[in-house]
């Protein structure tokens, strides 16, 4: 068997430091699967969260739209009384 070259011992290092790499990057793929597993899940559940709130939202949405509709209702007849008292009050004078 010829003799060994003098990197041998060098090349044997630097492969096991690989291995020890890929073993290593083996387990983290395996945590951050296990990651994504669980955002995954978190993302499912605070999309039917979000979808309950917006659910709510539009509930209690409608209420306050047909307040606020007759609210401004309201507003428009009283300005309209305003301004017919006006006229009124500007005939009434003018007549005089």
């Amino acid at each position: 068997m010829p003799p060994k070259p003098d990197y041998y011992h060098d090349l044997k290092g630097a492969v096991s430091i690989v291995k020890l790499a890929v073993e290593t990057l083996g387990e983290r793929h395996d945590e951050l699967r296990s990651d994504v597993q669980q955002l995954r899940q978190t993302a499912e559940v605070l999309a039917k969260q979000n979808a309950v709130l917006e659910q709510r939202l539009a509930e209690v949405a409608k209420p306050i739209e047909e307040n606020d509709r007759r609210w401004w209702g309201l507003v428009t007849v009283l300005v309209i009384g305003l301004l017919s008292l006006a006229a009124t009050l500007i005939v009434a004078v003018v007549k005089k």
